[in-house]
């Protein structure tokens, strides 16, 4: 989904909703969306002969028609620049009895709002502390940074993994750790790779493949250039999520997973073709607690009002907060003020938003 879309890749064919054309039925129509496009068709900046076919009986949604022409013919609606005709090229194919009338307007998606929401999950599930790190090739030692193998100790529940795009590059193959699960409804494993800008996704060999275990996998990358599938990779296992990207798929491998980024080209027209997008779509739910962020406040205060004497005694108090969001140990408080006694606390382990007050007494 996006502003505009350009049709089919050197004079190939393009389709969508071939094995999963979605659930989502517009009020009033009588099948499932599964392409929509937010503003126009750019024919002129398509292919010659190129097209993009909607299958699944499916119908299609195309914001602005105001440069095409909607031909039924026979069961195909045929979507082409305004003024051609049936068999015209560059065109848009629906594979349905869509009446052509309703394939303009709304798509009942407010892609700008979907969008802003997407990069703010982005941006906050890239903020989450890890979970796990890579293990060495035999699963025993950290992982060194620069050997091609590794191992991944996945356990039950949510699973984090910061990368930077340097460290991902150099991981080739990440093999599961002795005793750990695969990816599954129980078991999440996010994948954030800091990649500032654009980033090419050199795709390591896993060991969680097939549709099933690519639904709980999540590649969260902070790229907001062009993030490149180069020719030669391997499948894609999980969903790539890069909502401020534009992905350029240059691979013939597939993706088994969704696919959420600011654009998507899928090869060139120069006859390089990018691989198919097989819908798996993350499912699990990511509930990633903000990344350690120790803070402490101390507030000093003293019993007395006022003293008449030299030699009498003042008593100190400490009231001591932990401010942050992580769990404190060994807490002390030193009083630079000469002659204060040594402060005295009651406990020196503090959770998040809990306080104790220390004590300490001085002699005027």
């Amino acid at each position: 989904m996006k502003h505009s879309k350009t049709v089919g890749g050197d004079g190939q064919n393009y389709r969508v909703g071939l094995n999963n054309p979605g659930s989502y039925v517009l009020p009033g129509d009588s099948a499932p969306t599964s392409f929509v496009v937010g503003g126009q068709l750019d024919f002129a900046g398509s292919p010659a002969g190129g097209t993009v076919t909607v299958l699944g009986n499916s119908y299609a949604k195309v914001a602005n028609l105001a440069n095409a022409t909607g031909l039924p013919q026979g069961g195909v609606t045929q979507v082409v620049p305004a003024g051609g005709g049936a068999g015209t090229t560059p065109a848009l194919f629906i594979n349905s009895s869509q009446p052509a009338a309703s394939v303009a307007g709304t798509s009942g998606f407010n892609l700008p709002s979907m969008f802003a929401t997407y990069r703010d999950l982005n941006s906050h599930i890239a903020s989450c502390a890890l979970t796990i790190s890579l293990l060495d090739r035999n699963g025993q030692a950290p992982w060194n940074g620069t050997d091609p193998t590794a191992t991944i100790p996945l356990r039950t529940g949510q699973n984090i993994l910061n990368l930077t795009g340097a460290q991902l590059a150099r991981s080739r193959n990440i093999n599961p750790a002795p005793g750990s699960v695969q990816p599954s409804a129980s078991t999440t494993l996010v994948v954030n790779v800091v990649a500032p800008g654009s980033y090419s996704f050199a795709v390591p060999n896993v060991s969680w493949q097939g549709n099933e275990p690519s639904r709980h996998v999540l590649w969260n990358f902070t790229a907001t250039g062009t993030l490149t599938l180069p020719s030669g990779s391997n499948t894609v296992w999980g969903t790539i999520y890069a909502p401020n990207a534009a992905l350029v798929d240059l691979s013939s491998s597939n993706i088994e997973g969704n696919v959420v980024v600011r654009t998507v080209q899928e090869g060139t027209f120069g006859g390089v073709n990018g691989g198919e997008i097989h819908s798996a779509p993350f499912s699990n739910l990511v509930t990633c607690a903000a990344a350690p962020a120790p803070a402490i406040t101390v507030t000093k205060s003293v019993a007395q009002s006022s003293f008449s004497a030299a030699g009498q005694t003042l008593n100190y108090s400490y009231l001591v907060t932990n401010s942050g969001n992580t769990t404190l140990t060994g807490v002390v408080v030193n009083d630079a003020r000469s002659g204060v006694s040594a402060v005295t606390c009651p406990v020196t382990i503090l959770s998040a938003g809990a306080s104790t007050t220390c004590t300490a007494t001085d002699a005027i």
